[in-house]
């Protein structure tokens, strides 16, 4: 069945293992920041160590972005899967045996953050590999379609996991390791290059500091050539300072307006992954009716206007349907910018590229997280929210009146389905 699918049975495979690894993820991206709270009592403290944690993933990230380019990102992805599922199972063993405090929770939650770096790494480029260029479009709907419904499912599991962190260090471990089935599954042929920088030549027979330093500075100066490239990647840094916060936020909001109800915040989840599936939906549809960027700038106008709204008038509804809109209205974003980068951009480069890219708003977002965890202690929640609007309008106008992202698609077909 997997292989009479348009879009191969290899890329089912794939799309099976990330399914549950991000199921992980979600669980453990539900539970950390309220055991945290728990643990600390301190929002700041609480944005410090997500910040820190997700600061070393990028950070890694950049780092085996190099190496993904040059072995075979199957690989690099399985280690990632495994080395994170045992940080876990040791996060599980310490929680029941009640030795896990804050700073031994912080410094495996770095070792596993440095893993799904690898994993980040390996992605990065591979779908390409998996799927044919007719149906590229396609299969980044599923992508995001289906780990919308993760989210969704996770979202539903909110309330299970938040009366029982045990559940979670539990279910989270087994989620990786059991992905590792449908990976070993991949039947890829690593690529090798007609034309293969020499940075990267070197790379692959010696792994030295030089080499990826050199092998490194070779993929920043494919795009940085380019003035469009460097005006996107700039305007994606300073997105991400405006939409990162949220991930503190919304619990934030939840323990800070309904103590009662922490329990609502899978809901929240939950409907984040509406907003992304409407966001697969309607795609299709709007990108035969209006240019891309034109989608994209509707977008930005549509998620500064949410949190214009939160910063007026705060409900619990109100706080699913607007977080809901916002999440179609930047995983409409996300879809479209990574489906016209990733066709343009050449293999041998992708994964540099592409982590360097993640790295930059790795950097915002971790920045922006910290920030809003100072702010929220100093000027409250509702202010936060109206910064947040602000800064998302002033980007509309910025794209718009520069074009910043109209060259991805000049020489780009719609969708295929």
């Amino acid at each position: 069945m997997l292989a009479n699918s348009s879009l191969g049975e290899n890329f089912w495979y794939l799309r099976l293992a990330q399914i549950l690894s991000l199921l992980g993820d979600q669980l453990v991206l539900i539970v950390l920041p309220f055991y945290l709270l728990q643990l600390t009592n301190n929002v700041t403290t609480v944005a410090l160590v997500l910040s820190i944690s997700n600061l070393t993933s990028i950070a890694v990230t950049l780092i085996m972005g190099v190496v993904a380019d040059q072995v075979k990102r199957k690989t690099l992805i399985i280690a990632g899967t495994l080395c994170k599922g045992f940080c876990w199972l040791v996060i599980l063993v310490l929680f029941s045996s009640r030795c896990l405090d804050i700073a031994l929770l912080t410094s495996i939650y770095l070792l596993a953050a440095c893993s799904g770096a690898m994993v980040a790494a390996g992605v990065a480029g591979i779908l390409p590999e998996v799927i044919t260029s007719q149906f590229f479009s396609k299969g980044i709907a599923v992508v995001f379609s289906s780990n919308a419904l993760i989210k969704i499912t996770a979202g539903l599991l909110g309330a299970l996991v938040l009366s029982n962190f045990s559940l979670a260090f539990l279910v989270s471990p087994f989620l990786y390791l059991l992905s590792n089935i449908f990976l070993y599954k991949l039947k890829l042929v690593h690529k090798t290059h007609k034309t293969v920088d020499v940075a990267s030549s070197l790379l692959l027979h010696k792994f030295s500091f030089t080499a990826w330093k050199n092998a490194l500075f070779a993929g920043v100066r494919y795009f940085s050539v380019t003035f469009e490239y460097r005006r996107l990647f700039m305007t994606t840094f300073l997105l991400q300072m405006f939409v990162a916060p949220l991930q503190l936020v919304l619990p934030i909001a939840i323990k800070t307006y309904y103590p009662d109800i922490t329990n609502f915040y899978g809901c929240l989840i939950a409907g984040n992954g509406v907003g992304a599936i409407i966001a697969t939906l309607v795609i299709p549809y709007l990108i035969n009716k209006l240019k891309s960027h034109q989608i994209i700038n509707f977008s930005l106008l549509l998620a500064a206007s949410t949190m214009l709204v939160l910063s007026i008038w705060i409900n619990k509804y109100g706080l699913v349907l607007c977080s809901s809109i916002f999440a179609t209205a930047i995983f409409t974003i996300t879809i479209l910018l990574q489906s016209g980068l990733l066709q343009t951009m050449q293999d041998q480069f992708r994964s540099r590229a592409f982590t360097l890219i993640f790295f930059l708003e790795g950097v915002a977002a971790q920045f922006a997280i910290f920030a809003a965890g100072w702010f929220i202690d100093h000027f409250g929640l509702l202010n936060l929210f109206l910064c947040m609007s602000l800064g998302l309008f002033t980007l509309t106008i910025l794209t718009a009146k520069l074009h910043i992202f109209d060259f991805l698609w000049r020489t780009q077909s719609h969708f295929e389905y």
